[in-house]
């Protein structure tokens, strides 16, 4: 929640700037052309970084920067901070990432189970102010997604290729919700963009909401002689709960262009794994377009023998 986010960037200003904090007295830190080995003891792999370069500057009181590179298994990567502001006043903390793949991200989060995969590299500028009583006065994010491959940890599910995805948000500290940017997918004939708002729960622990909608949405062909499907109108309710890990989709519901479509469904963590259930509902939309819509991963034998069959008319499915 915002409290949360607060103590975390607070805490880590403090530790930047204030002469108090463990490298307080710390003016100036380089590394040049270094090189790093991580070993997981955990899965035995051993991940080496070529070429690290690191500088840390603390050119006057409140401030400080921070720069780091390195070349990984999957090209060069930066990160860089800067921080500014006194304790018990206005501070602002920048971040910028440029070409993080999913292993670094994986092995500063200590994933090892990926239920996504992906190879896209990742970029990003995030910004936190906090006022002087310590509280988000304002935060905002950018982030471009290049172009890759996305993988369900799935032996059904048929990676998905995109071109570029990007999009961003900010926080209103009046109405007390992130403001979801305008967020665009862009793959090959596919594009589809959303924005809406995410709420965080009042009381830590409790549900974040999220509202998303967007119009004129489309889905590129899957098959040779398919055409792409307009998806018109796009609306999304959903709630996401920590403790018990639980997802659900109140309401999905694409309208409008060659679509009718209502999804809702819940995933609840567990000791087992995840328990999925999932309703849906579709109106006056043809039936090629209806097996376009289903998931791969989902009776796939069945969605596949549904694609490739001329059995398939372009009739109707009715309520």
């Amino acid at each position: 929640h915002a409290e949360g986010a607060a103590e975390l960037v607070g805490a880590l200003l403090d530790l930047a700037t204030s002469p108090e904090s463990a490298i307080g007295s710390l003016e100036r830190f380089g590394v040049s052309r270094g090189r790093l080995t991580v070993n997981d003891r955990v899965s035995g792999v051993a991940t080496t970084f070529e070429g690290v370069d690191i500088a840390f500057d603390r050119p006057a009181s409140g401030q400080a920067s921070l720069r780091l590179s390195a070349l990984g298994p999957n090209g060069r990567w930066s990160v860089a901070a800067r921080a500014a502001g006194e304790a018990e006043a206005a501070r602002k903390l920048e971040v910028d990432v440029a070409e993080l793949s999913r292993d670094e991200i994986a092995l500063v989060a200590g994933f090892r189970d990926r239920a996504i995969d992906f190879d896209m590299p990742i970029s990003a500028r995030l910004a936190f102010e906090l006022s002087p009583d310590r509280r988000v006065a304002g935060a905002s994010g950018r982030f471009t997604l290049g172009a890759g491959l996305v993988k369900l940890d799935d032996p059904d599910h048929e990676p998905f290729l995109i071109d570029e995805a990007v999009g961003g948000f900010r926080w209103d500290p009046q109405a007390r919700v992130v403001i979801v940017e305008p967020t665009q997918l862009n793959a090959g004939q596919t594009q589809i963009s959303v924005e809406g708002k995410v709420t965080p729960p009042a009381v830590a622990g409790e549900a974040w909401t999220i509202s998303l909608a967007s119009r004129d949405n489309v889905l590129g062909a899957e098959r040779p002689g398919d055409k792409p499907l307009a998806l018109g109108k796009l609306v999304v309710e959903a709630q996401y709960a920590p403790a018990p890990a639980r997802f659900a989709i109140d309401k999905l519901e694409v309208s409008g262009g060659d679509v009718a479509l209502a999804l809702s469904c819940e995933a609840v963590g567990g000791a087992a794994g995840p328990k999925l259930s999932l309703a849906l509902q579709a109106s006056r939309m043809s039936a090629r377009g209806f097996v376009r819509l289903w998931p791969s991963f989902i009776a796939s034998e069945t969605r596949a023998w549904f694609l490739r069959t001329s059995a398939v008319p372009d009739v109707l499915v009715r309520p």
